[in-house]
């Protein structure tokens, strides 16, 4: 299992986010009770990690200011990720799920995802790309809706990812519709 320093300068919000997490059984994280200045962060961790047995597993480090349901997220996808990284690199893009960014030659500082956005990129990056996701499948992953339901979310949320991630969102390279539902051309 990944861990999960987390960086917090007031140690009574340390203790209480600490708290918190464990009241959740969250214990692949750890906070820490400091605020590395920016050049000193890595040298600080780089301290810690050496001489905090806990800390030297670490593959992950989140400085604030974060939301605590952020904080949630990520370690969600630290458990339930074991084996994928929080940057997903593919041949023509990369995804970060932890700060819901997706990259391109184009954009190579990221451009910004709704948790929605990110989520459904993330199902189908983890499906067959050769094999095109159903709607219902999407809804129900994404959302948890059964395949009764009457919606326009996914077409709806679709449309604005394009806007956002398609050069030329008439011509997507990235998010494709095919007659029996979408794919996500990452290679």
């Amino acid at each position: 299992m990944r861990k999960l320093l987390i960086i917090q300068p007031e140690p009574e919000s340390a203790a209480l986010l600490q708290r918190a997490l464990d009241e959740r059984g969250l214990t692949v994280c750890q906070v820490v009770p400091v605020m590395p200045k920016d050049d000193e962060g890595a040298q600080v961790i780089a301290i810690m990690r050496r001489d905090d047995p806990s800390a030297a597993s670490a593959t992950y480090v989140i400085e604030p200011p974060y939301r605590f349901g952020h904080l949630l997220d990520v370690i969600k996808n630290l458990q339930d990720k074991n084996d994928n990284p929080l940057r997903r690199v593919y041949a023509s893009c990369a995804l970060d799920t932890a700060h819901c960014l997706f990259f391109t030659p184009d954009q190579p500082d990221g451009i910004r995802l709704t948790e929605k956005e990110k989520d459904i990129l993330l199902y189908l990056s983890e499906c067959d790309p050769q094999s095109p996701v159903t709607k219902e499948a999407l809804l129900e992953g994404v959302w948890g809706f059964n395949q009764n339901v009457e919606t326009h979310t996914l077409e709806t949320h679709v449309y604005r990812l394009r806007q956002k991630i398609e050069k030329n969102p008439a011509k997507p390279l990235f998010l494709i519709t095919k007659d029996d539902g979408y794919i996500f051309q990452r290679d």
